[in-house]
């Protein structure tokens, strides 16, 4: 999935978000306790989204060198 972050960015995107809607969909065909279902599936999504992004996204100042950051100036 590394690779399509890099070379397809908005296909990349789309797999998030397809991936969520799968996910509501479950959780809310689950039943139970209206949205609690729901509410813990997006939860255990976010926090792989958001480790995955910690590991896989570059943000912040690393990614740009001071050169790139002296002609984007």
């Amino acid at each position: 999935m590394n690779r399509s972050l890099e070379t397809k960015p908005v296909a990349h995107a789309l797999v998030w978000i397809a991936l969520y809607i799968i996910i509501v969909n479950i959780g809310d065909a689950m039943g139970g306790i209206p949205n609690l279902s729901t509410s813990l599936l997006l939860t255990v999504l976010s926090v792989v989204l958001f480790f995955y992004s910690k590991t896989r996204i570059p943000m912040g100042f690393d990614i740009f060198s001071k050169s790139e950051a002296k002609t984007v100036l």
